[in-house]
């Protein structure tokens, strides 16, 4: 099976601050690796090679594939006015001030004050120290405990993970869940840069689509057309065909509730 995606970004920074999107993908992914239509062929032809199955995007779920990706973004000014930051650290930090100072709505916890709102879209980004946070609740695993849970609840929520404590190998796994890493010796243009390319880019339906996919793994084969129908669903505001067909699809109920639930916050944000 060959499932769409964009080979490069599907919208890059331009004109300033505000996002532009490529017309349509470039390039698909199929078993892993990186392939291109052949000349002459049209992206729908590209991905339609499996159209001799049921279960192959039909040319009505293409064009609504092709306008969802064509999607003019928030400039980040318009972020930053409405986006809630949150530091999660137990000593006070000096890029706080910086944030403030450059139009951000910015907090900090010296300890987890609220699981709840860590998962709930209370905060646009979260940026998270993993060394002394969450003892109450992690002992063990600390800030890594703190960062598993909140992917395990809600893969959309943004989290930059940071630490000025080495780790060894074995915590990899959970770097990996963070959407972004940084030491915490970083200068605040580090910090700033991270934080303004993660909040663009979950003001667009290719984040979501990423996040769908990630929830999905090895069954997204079980679903060919999660992608066009996911899309459906965010530009329509109604995922109730997207249920319908994860329904007649999976069998696996926690991973559909889970998609649903992601399609649920882009519908959400991006109205």
């Amino acid at each position: 099976m060959i499932v769409p995606i964009a080979a490069r970004p599907l919208f890059t920074l331009a004109e300033g601050s505000r996002v532009s999107a490529f017309p349509r993908p470039q390039a698909l992914v199929a078993g892993g690796d990186l392939v291109r239509p052949s000349s002459g062929r049209s992206w729908h032809d590209a991905v339609c090679g499996c159209c001799e199955t049921s279960d192959a995007p039909d040319s009505e779920e293409v064009t609504v594939l092709n306008r969802a990706l064509v999607v003019q973004a928030p400039s980040l000014e318009d972020v930053r006015k409405t986006a809630q930051l949150l530091i999660v650290d137990d000593h006070a930090v000096p890029f706080q001030t910086l944030f403030e100072r450059d139009g951000y709505h910015i907090q900090r916890w010296p300890k987890i004050e609220n699981v709840s709102q860590l998962t709930d879209n209370h905060f646009a980004l979260i940026l998270l120290d993993l060394h002394g946070v969450g003892l109450k609740e992690s002992p063990t695993l600390q800030g890594f405990g703190v960062l598993q849970h909140i992917k395990q609840r809600n893969p959309t929520q943004l989290v930059v993970a940071y630490s000025a404590q080495p780790w060894n190998a074995s915590f990899r796994e959970f770097f990996a869940m963070a959407d972004a890493v940084l030491d915490k010796t970083n200068d605040y243009l580090a910090f700033k840069e991270q934080v303004d390319s993660l909040l663009l880019r979950r003001y667009t339906p290719g984040f979501f689509i990423s996040k769908v996919n990630e929830t999905l793994g090895d069954q997204v084969v079980l679903a060919p057309k999660v992608v066009p129908k996911a899309l459906r669903a965010i530009r329509t505001g109604d995922a109730s065909g997207l249920r319908r067909y994860l329904g007649g699809h999976l069998q696996d109920q926690i991973t559909v509730d889970r998609v649903l639930a992601i399609v649920s916050i882009a519908i959400s944000l991006l109205k």
